[in-house]
């Protein structure tokens, strides 16, 4: 049994998609950068990330800035956002077994913490928002240094690519959903530890 449990949030907790294309097409209108079609968006959920970027012309170096103004947006939306169906169990099981539960995300903290309390989950120990796009690495190693293991002894839950790039470079095993943003295919291409189709598969993988 896994003795961490890290979750990112959006597109694994939260059901942030919908929102997060409304922003994405506001912040895209703002600074003339290419707004999709919805079948335009289903083919990007197949690519990974820099590639998105680099297709729709948005340079690397203007990323901190837009996650900035993205984070700003989110703001407004957190009220009306929701959990996946199924999540809360997991959560709550998690809890029952003793099981530290900690939250890593690219989305600011105050989002985070805020869709924790409108939803009356206090699952989790400790949530670090903010993360960088790229390198979730680092602020997960240092976790699970704090947490004095190793990085077999945890788990991190997530949705997207650049979560399985993070955990393989650290050794970190990682369960990808399928629920969120990036295709099942791309998630498989990259060999995660498990790939999870609903909530309640995780169960197994945690040993519940």
């Amino acid at each position: 049994m896994y003795k961490l449990i890290i979750f990112d949030f959006d597109g694994t907790i939260g059901d942030t998609g919908k929102v997060s294309l409304e922003i994405y097409e506001t912040i895209s209108k703002r600074h003339g950068f290419q707004v999709l079609s919805p079948e335009e968006i289903e083919f990007f959920r197949t690519l990974p990330i820099k590639t998105r970027m680099k297709k729709m012309d948005i340079p690397l170096r203007h990323i901190p800035k837009l996650t900035r103004q993205s984070w700003n947006l989110m703001a407004e939306k957190i009220p009306y956002t929701r959990p996946f169906d199924g999540i809360e169990a997991i959560l709550k099981a998690i809890q029952d077994k003793g099981i530290p539960l900690i939250i890593v995300s690219s989305n600011a903290t105050q989002n985070v913490t805020a869709f924790l309390k409108n939803n009356h989950f206090d699952f989790f120990n400790k949530v670090f928002g903010g993360a960088k796009l790229f390198g979730k690495e680092k602020t997960l190693k240092k976790i699970i240094k704090r947490h004095k293991l190793s990085p077999k002894e945890a788990l991190y839950v997530g949705d997207e690519l650049r979560d399985i790039v993070s955990c393989q470079s650290i050794g970190l095993p990682i369960a990808a959903v399928t629920w969120g943003f990036d295709k099942r295919s791309l998630l498989k291409s990259a060999e995660p530890d498990y790939l999870v189709d609903t909530p309640s598969e995780l169960k197994s993988i945690i040993g519940l």
